[in-house]
């Protein structure tokens, strides 16, 4: 299926120039760029104690990393728009019957928030209430679980 120049455009904007894939858990740097924060992670300093852009070459701070979510908001709409056009009218997916959201945001749940054992989407994890918490990834959080289940399946088998 053809992608229409405006949504074409709109996917350069919310795409990673490391990975090249549609930025995820997008955070900007000092000066400006934005990456996924996994790729900024994979940023290694070239000279002296400090990482560079890997677009300018200027070099950052770690800790000044800052989550953009208003960008990942973007990438998740834009997702939502690529599979509409796909669609007939009135038509849901399934993806959207199963998909779990957030309250508060109406946006899918990516984080666990180990503090509160709550769900978080990426608005929330970054909010006040949930910044100093840990919040990890729900697979990783669910990693657990499943193991434990398996293990007492094959016991019943």
């Amino acid at each position: 299926m053809a992608t229409s120049a405006p949504l074409r455009s709109l996917e350069e904007e919310v795409t990673c120039s490391i990975c090249l894939d549609y930025l995820r858990d997008p955070v900007t740097i000092d000066c400006g760029h934005v990456f996924c924060r996994s790729c900024t992670t994979d940023v290694r300093p070239i000279s002296g104690s400090r990482p560079v852009c890997p677009l300018c070459k200027k070099p950052f701070k770690k800790e000044n990393i800052r989550p953009v979510w208003q960008l990942a908001s973007l990438v998740e709409n834009i997702e939502r728009l690529k599979v509409d056009k796909g669609r007939q009218p009135g038509e849901v997916t399934r993806e959207q019957q199963d998909a779990k959201l957030c309250e508060r945001h109406r946006e899918k749940l990516h984080y666990y928030c180990e503090d509160d054992g709550k769900l978080l989407c990426v608005m929330c994890r970054e909010s006040r209430e949930h910044r100093p918490h840990t919040a990890v990834l729900m697979e990783k959080a669910a990693q657990p679980h499943r193991e434990k289940i398996l293990n007492h399946l094959s016991t019943l088998r």
